[in-house]
């Protein structure tokens, strides 16, 4: 069973890694990521803003980044280095909450950007 937790703990480092990768492309490209920020009805819709969506969005796509990433190492090492379940539930439980805020808020921007 802890296999199959431990698997998980991966993919969501994964997760978060890729999503540093989408924001430092967004960075570059100044284009927000179709994976990460849009839909795939939103990808052909015209922005009012981009600027402004983009100025609004990156510090949301970091925060997921970051607290992805934070939490798949937790878990990882939670699954097959040290059992430490407190701090992996509490990075869980933050998890989830920033999970539920990104979605709320970039749903937020697309409909007032797109």
């Amino acid at each position: 069973m802890d296999n199959m937790f431990g698997a998980i703990g991966v993919i969501i480092l994964a997760c978060g890694l890729y999503c540093f990768y989408a924001l430092f492309k967004m960075k570059k490209t100044g284009e927000p990521s179709d994976v990460i920020l849009l839909s795939k009805s939103d990808v052909n819709k015209h922005c009012k803003d981009k600027a402004a969506f983009m100025a609004k969005s990156i510090p949301m796509v970091l925060m997921l980044a970051a607290v992805t990433t934070a939490y798949g190492v937790i878990d990882v090492i939670n699954s097959y280095v040290y059992k430490m379940e407190m701090v992996d539930l509490i990075a869980g439980i933050i998890f989830f909450i920033v999970l539920i805020v990104y979605m709320v808020k970039t749903q937020k921007y697309k409909k007032e950007y797109y």
